[in-house]
């Protein structure tokens, strides 16, 4: 999969616990493109809400 900074993927979180954000949300990639095409097995998310 060729993962890029801005791209936007809806994650599956699971219940939520508390004032955590639960079930399914849209988060984009933050992580730049660089780390993107490394072997590093992580990529850094921003979760995307609508609430202020």
């Amino acid at each position: 999969m060729n993962i890029k900074q801005g791209d936007i993927f809806w994650v599956s979180l699971g219940p939520p616990k508390g004032s955590e954000p639960g079930y399914r949300h849209p988060h984009v990639v933050i992580q730049n493109n660089l780390f993107n095409q490394s072997k590093i097995n992580t990529v850094v998310l921003c979760a995307l809400t609508s609430n202020p």
